[in-house]
Order: C-alpha cells, then structure tokens, then sequence
C-alpha cells in the first residue's frame, strides 16, 4: 500500500540559494594549495668522521641550543685536554690552549679557515670570532695535537618561509635579541638573513669587563640538482670595556673594540656526505682593530708575510688586516670509505701562501681509522695526524691518536709529537675511557690581550714592558678519562677528566667537567612531539694554573703568577611547547670566588632567560 506524503512548496529564494551554490564549485574542494617544496641543498662543506665510542662530539642546530652554549668556547669546554680562559661574563675576551697552547685551538667555517688576525691574541683565536648562533650543524675534532671546530652555517631547503625570534635578559644589565628568516623558492634559488644584539656590565665598576656586540648575515644562493651556487655576508662588531683587577688599582686589561668583516663566493657540485663530491670557494676577509687611545713605540713580532701576529704590550694604534683565501677542495664518500683533498690559498702582505692537505678514513661498527696530513702556511707547518678505534667486542674498545707536526725555521726545524692511548668500556649504555697522553716539549705562546697594564707611569712602562712571556715547556704526561652516555632512560652523564704528573704554562695539573642532563619529549604523554624538557646540572674545577710573566725589563727575567683553583657549578632549564622553547641557565650557582686569569675576579651568580621561538610564515 502506498501512502502520499504531503511535501511543502519550495522556497523560491531557497531554491535560487541552493542552485548559487550548487552551481559554484567548492572553493575548499579546489583550491590549489600550495604544497611545501623541499629544493636541493647549498653547497655542503666536509664535516671529519668523529672517532670514538659514546655520543660524539656532533650537533645539530637544535641540539646545539640545547646545550645552552652562548659562545663557542662554552661548547669546547666539554673536550679534555682543552682549557679554557674567559675574563669574565658575555663580552669577555675568551680563548682557550689545547695541552697548553693557545694555537693548538683551530677553527673551520664552511671550510674556511678563520685566521687569527688580532695582533693581541698572539696568534691565538678570539673565540667570539666564531659565532655559534649562526650555525646548522657542528663537529669537534680531537686529533692528538690539536682541537679543530668544524661549523656549517645555517641553510634552509623548503619553500615554506622560516622565522625565528630569541630574546632573553639576566643579570649584570645582560640583553640579547637574534632574528632569522630564511626561505627557497621555486626556481632553486635561496634567500636567509640574521642578525644578533647584546649587551651586558654596561654599569658594572666593580670589575668592568661589559661591553656589547653586534653581528649579521646574510646568504643567497641557487642550487639544482647537484650543482649549487651561493654567497655569503657576515659583519662582526665587538667592543669591550676595560676590565679590572678586583685588587689592585694600578693595573687593568685595556679596552678592545674591532670589527671583523667575512664573506666568501662558493660553487660546488655533489655533497661530502656521499658520492664524489667537488668544491670551490672565493672568501676575503678583513679585520679593523681601533687602538687604546695611548700612542706607544713596542716591539713586535710578524710572520714570514709581514703581518704583525704579536705585540709585547696591549696597547697598540689603529691596525687592520684583510686577507684573501680560495679554497679548492673534493673527494670522494662511499661504503664507509672518506677520500679528499684540499689546497688552502692565502693572499696577503703581498705575498701568495699554499696549503695543501690530504683526509683519508674508514668506518666499520668494530674498526674505524682517519689519516690527515696537511702543510701550513706560511710557517711551513707539517702535521700529520692518525686517529683509530678497535672494537673487537660490543663492550670492548681501544683508542690511539698520533700526531707529528714539524714547524720550519731558518736556522732549522723544530718537531713535537703527541699521542694519546685509551681503553673503553661499555657498562650499559655507558663507555668508560681511559688512558695516557704523552706531549713532546716546546715552546709556549701566550695571547697578549690576557696581559695587565698600569694604569699609572704609563710611559715607564712603554720603556720596559712587563707582559706574559713565551716559555719552553718540558715533556709532559698525563691521564684522561671520560664516562659518557646514558644513564637510565633520557638521563646522559658526559665526565671528564685530565690529571697531568706534573701542571704547566696555562695548563692546570688536574681539571675536570661533570654534566647531569636529562632531555626528553615525554611522547608516552605528548605522542604528538610538542613538548620537550632538558635540565641540566654542570660541575667544573680545575686546579691553579700558571701564567708566566717577565719579571723585569730584561729578557731574560720570568715570574711565575698562578690563579686560584677553581670549582663552579651551574643549571639549565629548557621547556619547549610546539615551537616555543622558554629557557633559564644560572653560572656559579654558588657564588663561589674563582679566577681563570690571574687577578680577574669572575662574577657573582648569573642567571640568563628568555625564549626562542620558530614559526612559519
């Protein structure tokens, strides 16, 4: 049976509604979305194979924020074997002397090496050079001789805009504010920008040190395929103020303000991370360094090319450097093997400086080997290095390092070796190392930024200055031992420690390093991954350490000045919520008296917060 069921008119308006919108399609449904593409990667620079067991000494840009670094120097200080030296907070002069000295300590910027240029630093490198914020991914190198920092600055591949925003405050009228934003388009091509402000002690007279600085970059390139083109910009502007000594009125470490201008022009074809690979880069450079205000007639010291690398006193005129430097360098990665070679070209004072050098190394779960050789400019400086790892068994690992380097006089060659021999244990997921180094003796070069000068009889002193001296160290030996990995679950212990027979020039007897870190994105309660946690507790002692000093205004007259030893501890909280990350870090939570420069008290207890937050546009 069927059965009428009464339907109403339709509404004339309705039905025109209806058919408007029937009759136009979905603009949802066909919209066309413009889909994130992900362009070829710029120009690669080669990264050296990390030997060792445990967690390497490799970051990633977020990691690497993660530590809570500041400057490099806070990253170096989680090596052995490597000492570093601050004159107090944000601003300070930082350095560091790897077994002792200060030009063991060598750092890479997309392959390019950052020269030290400050007539100050004695040929050692202000740290602040390398600036730690505009950087993707780091790699330290510990050969047996030297400490090397290998940096990739910061690249982006997608064609989605990227912005970040850190601003943070803190004690001591500390402030600092970045910008990044970096984007690719469609047509391969590459535009970044960044730039970074801060200021701290500006108020400070109790021991002075604040000053501020000012760095930029910027980076555009074009890349397809394997073939890449791009070029990079970066400015550096520091001033310091003079710092002192908390007693004495007579004597300050004077005020520094220089400017440091880089940039380079760089073509490669392939990547070192796989397959042949082939590059080459254009960089100039030049450093301005504005004087004391004192006109003063000192003796200094210039390399073969002219340049002057060292002065015996702090306080120097106006003085400036630019320097050329090409870079042609390839290889080859495939199965574990690592082929390549490279030639450094420098062009200053007039003169044309090579510096050719050649990497090999293989990597297996139970044996990897890594072979450098390299002859520096313009000293003629040969080194060679060998780095190993036997591990016959999951638990058991043995480690060596050799190095030679030969550095050529005129009146004949002086050759140092190193070498350094550890046995690893695996307890878990933990490694225990162990074992001795064995250092040849030398002479010892010191930064003269680190020297005192009067402040009164000024001309006195110009006559016959009284700064740190160069020594010759004897043989020395000593024990390193590091613990590094997870504990339980998100908990990593990172220890080390260096106990030498006896301790040297600029090099404590004993110093060690002990982290506490737990970090975790808590996924079995945020599956999602927008939450993440790290804290962090650090503790570091060293004991007193020595800085030669001339006694009188002859030659020949040495003093031996020592710091107290030292023993800090400080934290770190990081919380992220998606893309914001809001952290806090305090130094000398316990507001203990300690000095790494002879006669710099370092400050109070510094806490330091803010937020760094990354979005897309």
């Amino acid at each position: 049976m069927k059965v009428a069921v009464p339907v109403p008119p339709r509404d004339s308006a309705a039905a025109a509604r209806s058919d408007s919108i029937r009759g136009i399609p979905d603009s949802l449904a066909t919209r066309r979305a413009r889909a994130d593409s992900i362009q070829p990667p710029l120009a690669l620079s080669e990264l050296p194979p990390t030997i060792g067991v445990g967690q390497p000494y490799r970051w990633t840009r977020d990691s690497l924020f993660r530590t809570g670094s500041l400057t490099a120097l806070d990253l170096l200080d989680r090596v052995p074997e490597l000492t570093g030296f601050r004159t107090g907070w944000l601003a300070s002069l930082q350095t560091a002397s790897v077994l002792g000295d200060f030009k063991r300590l060598r750092v890479f910027r997309d392959g390019i090496e950052l020269d030290p240029v400050d007539p100050r630093m004695g040929g050692a490198l202000e740290l602040h050079d390398a600036q730690l914020w505009q950087l993707e991914e780091v790699v330290i190198e510990r050969a047996a001789a030297e400490v090397r920092l290998h940096m990739r600055t910061w690249s982006v591949r997608s064609t989605t805009p990227a912005t970040r925003v850190d601003i943070s405050t803190g004690d001591d009228d500390t402030n600092l504010y970045r910008g990044f934003f970096g984007r690719r388009f469609g047509n391969g091509g590459a535009l970044q920008i960044g730039a970074q402000n801060f200021g701290s002690g500006a108020r400070n007279r109790r021991t002075g040190g604040g000053g501020d600085g000012l760095s930029a970059f910027a980076r555009v390139g074009w890349a397809r395929g394997r073939l890449s083109i791009d070029a990079y910009l970066s400015r550096l502007d520091r001033q310091r103020n003079p710092t002192f000594p908390f007693n004495e009125a007579d004597t300050i470490l004077v005020r520094a303000e220089s400017r440091r201008d880089e940039g380079y022009v760089r073509i490669g074809l392939g990547t070192p991370d796989a397959g042949p690979w082939v590059q080459a880069v254009a960089n100039v450079m030049r450093f301005r360094l504005d004087g004391t205000g004192y006109v003063v007639g000192v003796d200094t010291t210039r390399d073969a090319g002219g340049v002057i690398t060292a002065l015996d006193t702090l306080v120097a005129p106006d003085s400036g450097a630019s320097r050329t430097q090409y870079l042609l360098t390839g290889g080859f990665t495939r199965w574990g093997v690592r082929l390549s070679a490279a030639d450094r070209w420098r062009v200053y004072a007039g003169r044309n400086w090579h510096s050719p050098a050649v990497r090999a190394s293989f990597d297996r779960s139970w044996l990897s080997v890594s072979a450098f050789g390299e002859r520096g400019a313009p000293d003629s400086t040969l080194r060679l290095d060998v780095n190993g790892r036997l591990q016959p068994l999951p638990w058991l690992a043995v480690l060596g390092a050799v190095s030679r380097t030969t550095v050529e006089y005129t009146a004949g060659d002086a050759t140092r070796h190193v070498a350094r021999g550890e046995v690893g244990v695996r307890l878990g997921r933990l490694w225990l190392t162990g074992g001795r180094v064995i250092r040849s003796g030398g002479e010892v070069f010191p930064p003269q930024a680190l020297s005192r000068v009067p402040t009164v009889d000024f001309q006195a002193y110009a006559a016959n200055p009284l700064p740190l001296v160069t020594v010759a160290e004897p043989r020395a030996n000593g024990t390193v031992v590091t613990l590094r990995g997870r504990v339980y679950k998100d908990i990593v212990l990172d220890v080390h420690g260096t106990a030498w027979d006896a301790g040297g020039a600029y090099r404590p007897q004993y110093q060690t390093r002990a982290e506490v870190r737990l970090e975790t994105n808590w996924l079995r309660r945020f599956p999602t991954g927008n939450f993440g946690l790290v804290l962090a507790i650090t503790d570091e002692y060293r004991s007193r350490t020595l800085f030669p000093v001339r006694s009188d205004s002859s030659a020949t007259g040495v003093a031996e000045l020592f710091t107290s030893a030292s023993n800090t501890l400080g934290a770190l909280l990081e919380i992220r919520i998606q893309q914001a990350t809001v952290s806090y870090q305090i130094r000398n939570a316990l507001n203990r008296e300690y000095e790494l420069v002879p006669g710099i008290r370092m400050p109070r207890p510094l806490s330091f917060y803010g937020v760094r937050w990354y979005f897309f546009n």
